[in-house]
């Protein structure tokens, strides 16, 4: 682990470090529990912040990320007027590249600017040997 990545204290606002010493979470430091993965990334790249892993057995589980209250609130903040724009729905709408939906849905318009008509025959025996291939 990381240095600033602990284990879950014996109380809930502190953490073990490597040497065996506790360190309690600084004043105005709150919990930020894990689930929002763009809020967690961004508090995370502004700067201080305590990672919390739980490890039982080979799995690593997230407990969280200690960092300051008020970057966190900022934050959450300009993540949710983010959310809140048109362009974001929009982009939300549309299903990414690898996304099954999309393939068929390039697949249909191939068809229909190559043959002018749904797909039959060997054209479609064609194609359906590019998708297994790529």
């Amino acid at each position: 682990m990381a240095a600033n990545t602990f284990s879950p204290g014996p109380t809930p606002n502190t953490v073990p470090t490597a040497d065996g010493r506790v360190l309690t979470a600084p004043e105005g430091w709150a919990l930020l529990p894990p689930g929002d993965a763009a809020l967690t990334r961004r508090v995370k790249a502004t700067g201080d912040h305590w990672v919390v892993q739980e490890k039982k057995g080979r799995k690593v589980f997230s407990r969280g990320v200690w960092a300051p209250a008020a970057t966190i609130h900022r934050i959450r903040g300009e993540l949710e007027a983010e959310r809140s724009t048109e362009g974001y729905a929009k982009r939300k709408e549309t299903p990414p590249s690898h996304h099954p939906a999309y393939a068929s849905v390039c697949r249909c318009r191939v068809y229909s600017q190559l043959f002018s008509g749904p797909p039959n025959g060997p054209v479609v025996c064609l194609i359906s040997v590019v998708d297994l291939i790529s």
